[in-house]
This record gives C-alpha cells, structure tokens and sequence, in this order.
C-alpha cells in the first residue's frame, strides 16, 4: 500500500473517532438534561405533596380543638349542678360565706379569618364606629343588671356564666391555632413556590452552559492538550538541567540525579560508620539527611557507591555524647548513657581493690557524679576503655566541637571544664580569639581522675618504702652524682582499718604493728668540686663553624658510614666537641692526620682528614678548644671534616646527637 492510501485511511480513521466522540458527548448531555427535568418535576410534586399533607394537618387540629372544647364544658356543667344543689340543703352556710365583688360581664366576638372583599362589605354596612360603640355599651347596660339576683341565689359560680366563659376561651384557642396553621401554610406555599423557580432557573442555567460546550468544545480541547504539553515540556527541560544536593545536618556531601541514590544505601553506610566508630548513628531522610533540587551546572553527580563512601568515612558528623562530670567538672565523654554508667562503675571496682587479708567496709565517690549529653564529633567520642583509664588515671586528648546557637568562648570553656586558651581553631590549631556559629573548635583536654574512697578492715603485709638520701662530696665535680648506696623496701604486718583515696592511703587506724625487715636508705654522693676547664660537661658542641654537610650517618657504597663529612675551606678551625684527653694525634689509613679524644664514661670523639694537628697525644683539652685544621688527608675528595661520636666503641649518629637533623 501507498503512502497516499495509508494517509488517507489513517484520516478517514480519525474522523470516524472524532464523530463518533461527539455522538457521545451529545448522547451524554441529553441524558443529563432528562436528569435535570426529571429532578425540576419531582420537586414540583414534592411540594403539591408537602402542602396536601399540611391542610390535612389543619382540619385534624381544628377536629381536635372542637372536640376538647366540648370536653371541658361537660366538666364544668356538672360542677356547677353540684353548686346549686348545695344551698337547698345548706342555706346557713350559704348565708356565712362573704359575697364576693361583681365582676363586669364582658363580650368578646370572636370571628373567623377574613378576606379583603369581606372586610370591604363589613366596612360599607358599618359606616360609623360610634353606632357600633353604643349598641355595645347598651348591652353591656342590660347585662349589669342583673349579678345581684343571681349571685344570692347560685353565689359566685353561676352555671350559664361558666359554661360561657368556658366556651369564649376554648373557641379563642382554636382560633389561634387556626391562625398559627394558616401562617405556616402560607409559608410552605410561598418555600415551594420559591423552591420551584430555583429548579427551573438551574435547569435553564445548564442548558444553556451545555449549549455554549459544544460550540467552543474544539477550542477548549485544543487549548488544553496545548497547556499540558507545555506544562511536559517546561518539567522535562527542568528535571534535565537539575539534580538533588543531599547533606548531613546542613553540610553538603554531594549531588545525585535520583533521591534513591541516597535513599536506598542509608542504613548500609549508618551501620558502617558505626562500626568504625564504635557509636550508634541512625540516617534519616528528612531529619539529618535533607535534599533539594540545584542547578546541574558544573555538578558532578555521584553513583550509589560514592554516596556510601561519603556518607561512612565522614569525620565532621556532631553526634549527642554523654560527659561524664563531677562537681560538674567535665571529665570524659562515651557513647551512651549506659556506657558511662558502667565506666564509673569498672573505675570504682579498680579503685576499690582491697589488699590481700583485707576487706572493703566502705567505698563511693568523694564528690557528686553526674551524666549530661553534650554535642561533639563523632571522633571525640572515647571508647570504653580509654574513657575508664582518664576516669582512674586522668589523662589528655583532644575534643571537637561544632559551635551552636547562643555558644561563646567562656561557655565552651565551662562545657568541658577548661581554660579559654584551651580552646583552639580546629584548623590552626592556635588559641581562638572569638568563635561564630558553625566553626569547628578543638578543645585540648587534660582530664583528672575522679576522686574514690575506700577503707578496708583487716590484717596485712606491708611495704616500708625506703628513704633517699642526698650526701655531698667534694671528691666529685660539681653536676656529678653517683648512688653510693642502694635503697632496699622493708616489710611490715598491720591489723586495723586503712583509708585509701585513689589507692593512696591517706588515714590509718591500727591496733597493732609488727615489722619483719626494715629499710634501706638510698644514698646518692653529690659532687662539690669545682670542675676543672678540661673536664667533660657531658654534652658535645658543634666541632666547626661554616661547614656544609655533605655526607650523613648510615649507608653509603656498600657500607655504614660511621660519622659525619662537614666540608670547608682547608685551614678551617676544628674544635674539640667537649673537654677531655687527647689519646691519638697523628697520621691514620682512611683517616689521613687524626685526633681521638677521650671524654670519661666510655665516650670518645675522633676528627679526621685534617691538614694539621695543633695538639699531641696526652693533652687535656676543653671544650670549644681548637685542636686542628680543616684539610683533604687520607681517603678524600675534599677538604672536609670528618666527625664521629662513640660511646663504648660503638658509633652512633652524630647529626641526632648535635642536633643538626
């Protein structure tokens, strides 16, 4: 098939879809607007129904009216046959009772709703209201005349006045229970009237929003697929020119295409980085791992895998600790609550170790004990053993701190228990001037031992330190010393109790003492003597001034150079390095002119290559005295110094011993 009959087909296709989509659409809103006629003509009825139903409600209530009204008039006729029976077979009690004022009969016409046409009749045959007035006042006249009679003989309560106020008063009620009825009708009418309308005028408001549909039905479609469109394009451009910057706590880490690349290597890189750090970190999206959508511009994306390594290998991570203080003096800091407890708890089981034959019968920490979170990074946390050595033995180390909200100098200081020089720049390492939100510190801790005390109760064995003991001579220099006398521990046996403050006793209550070797003092002879200028000092001195080394100590072609080559002009002054005797002074193999020097205590230096020797065998020589000069002799390239330190005919580095490297 062509491409013309294809095309061809596809738009007789597309028609067809098209013509058959408006068939329904037009089927649907004729559907929809039988709907809404039918709806208009159910609420027509409903309301027909709703005003029957209230007319039959009116009849019923005037039938029950009626029927009351005559109920309460044959109850109060037959009270008042009982009344006139009574003075017949009473008259004195009759005749006692008092005769109560006459009250005004009065009249009141009660007549049934009217409508205008019969209140304009009732009008025209009325054409004065003083007429009416006065054939009113005449009956009233008639009727006054005659309570008295009546009254002496049925008293107060006369039947056929009763019977008429019982009447006027039932047939008012009903009046005005007719009037409350008629109202409400009237209102129901005019609700159903109003409620019509309404119907009728949102049946006409959707017809012709139906109508308006379909002429403009193509456009609003055609503006609609152009908006979504749109709207695609504009996120497609969008998602394509952007990635997701994810960071721990604030700090960047990195940038990734997908918030999974994260996401899903969370709890592999938190149980990594606990593992390393031997503390319990948690990552959680949303809390401390936070995304948001960056420009990719000069981004580098990272896999799954680099987001694992930043995530796990991070230093910088704060984590909440807990410090370890007492009297609120910080000491240490461990991982959890639980940790520090049982740290406390091993430093008092050290300090509280009885001495063999004795007892524990007291032991607790001299000062209050508290644990307080506080926030450093995650390598300042100590571990179990490091934090119970600083509880026990005291001890320093470093502690990292982020900078919080409201933090100083002075309060950082207070946190850990330090001077402010003892806070540092993290990056220099120098005493900070002033610190901001955010900088990183280092805190230089040096911890002291908590204080324990322990007293124990029993019988021991001893030791009785020996004393020290200072003697001067003048057969020694002065700075020499020798021990002439070794110090020797006694030993004693005690039966009592003994108080111990971090395992040194600091209060003894004995009962007995008994001493099985006593001590021996330690006796070390200090010299007096003025030491003689040619006497070694002990500490050797630079052999030549303006010299450049050009060989060290160690191997060199093969085998261990045993000195130092200090090269310099030839004639160049050598010196000897300390005082001493000088034992060799002339020509040597490899060394060319030599001299040896003896200092005492088995130490000797030997300078080589020399172009003259200023000083014989057997001379005493000082330090710093010149004894040679600087020359090319023996096994040489050049003139130099060839220098060597030996101490009991072993040589060693003479660039450590000078200090020169």
């Amino acid at each position: 098939m062509d491409d013309r009959k294809k095309q061809a087909l596809e738009r007789a296709y597309a028609r067809f879809l098209e013509e058959q989509a408006k068939a329904k659409a037009e089927e649907k809103a004729a559907e929809e607007a039988k709907a809404a006629a039918k709806a208009a003509a159910e609420a027509k009825a409903k309301a027909a129904k709703a005003k029957a139903d209230a007319k039959a409600k009116e009849d019923a209530a005037r039938a029950a009216a009626a029927e009351f009204a005559k109920y309460l008039m044959q109850q109060r006729m037959k009270g008042g046959a009982a009344s006139v029976a009574g003075p017949a077979k009473a008259p004195a009690e009759i005749e006692a009772k008092p005769i109560p004022t006459p009250v005004p009969e009065t009249t009141t016409e009660i007549k049934p709703a009217q409508t205008p046409e019969v209140k304009e009749q009732e009008a025209k045959a009325e054409p004065s209201g003083k007429i009416k007035t006065k054939a009113k006042t005449i009956k009233k006249a008639e009727k006054t005349k005659k309570p008295e009679k009546e009254k002496k003989e049925y008293g107060y309560f006369h039947p056929v006045t009763l019977a008429k106020d019982v009447l006027l008063t039932v047939e008012g009620f009903g009046d005005v229970l007719a009037a409350f009825i008629d109202g409400h009708d009237r209102l129901q009418a005019k609700s159903d009237i109003i409620l019509g309308e309404m119907g009728e005028s949102l049946a006409e408001e959707y017809f012709s929003i139906l109508k308006r549909y379909k002429a403009s039905r193509r456009r609003i479609g055609t503006a609609c697929l152009s908006m979504t469109l749109m709207s695609c394009l504009m996120l497609l451009v969008f998602d394509y020119f952007t990635v997701y910057e994810y960071a721990y706590n604030g700090r960047v880490l990195g940038y990734v295409d997908n918030q999974e690349n994260v996401t899903d290597v969370l709890e592999v890189a938190g149980n990594q980085l606990s593992k390393k750090n031997d503390v319990d970190i948690e990552f959680v999206t949303g809390d401390n791992i936070t995304f948001h959508k960056v420009s990719s511009t000069d981004k580098t994306v990272d896999s799954s895998d680099e987001a694992v390594n930043k995530l796990a290998y991070m230093t910088d991570i704060e984590v909440t600790a807990y410090g370890i203080y007492e009297d609120d003096r910080f000491i240490t800091a461990v991982v959890s609550e639980s940790g520090a407890n049982n740290a406390l708890l091993a430093a008092k089981r050290i300090q509280s170790t009885p001495d063999d034959g004795m007892k524990v019968i007291y032991s607790d920490f001299m000062h209050p004990i508290s644990i307080k979170p506080v926030s450093i990074l995650i390598t300042s946390v100590q571990a179990h053993s490091d934090a119970i050595e600083q509880l026990t033995t005291g001890g320093s180390f470093d502690i990292y701190h982020i900078v919080d909200n409201g933090e100083n100098l002075h309060s950082i200081a207070k946190m850990f228990s330090v001077d402010e020089d003892k806070v540092c720049d993290a990056d220099t390492g120098k005493a900070a001037c002033e610190v901001e939100i955010g900088d990183k510190v280092l805190i230089k801790k040096t911890a002291e031992p908590v204080q324990i005390k322990m007293i124990e109760d029993g019988t021991m064995s001893e030791i009785i330190p020996f004393k020290k003991i200072r003697q001067e001579t003048n057969k020694m220099y002065k700075g020499d010393t020798t021990i002439s006398q070794k110090g020797v521990d006694g030993k004693q046996i005690i039966t009592g109790k003994v108080t111990k403050v971090n395992g040194v006793i600091t209060k003894r209550n004995l009962k007995s003492k008994e001493v099985i070797n006593e001590a021996v003092d330690e006796i070390t002879l200090v010299g007096t003597a003025e030491r003689p200028k040619t006497a070694p000092t002990g500490v050797f001195g630079m052999p030549i001034r303006n010299y450049t080394l050009t060989s060290r100590y160690g191997y060199r072609w093969g085998r261990v150079h045993q000195g130092l080559d200090m090269a310099a002009p030839t004639g160049t002054p050598i010196y000897a390095a300390d005082g001493g005797t000088v034992t060799i002074s002339g020509w040597q193999s490899g060394y060319g002119y030599v001299i040896y020097i003896d200092h005492g205590n088995g130490r000797e230096t030997r300078y080589g290559h020399n172009s003259k020797l200023l000083v014989p065998a057997g001379t005493k020589v000082y330090k710093g005295q010149q004894i040679a000069l600087c020359g090319s002799t023996g096994n040489s390239t050049g003139p130099h110094l060839h220098f060597e330190i030996r101490i009991n005919g072993q040589s060693v580095d003479a660039g450590k011993v000078l200090g020169i490297y």
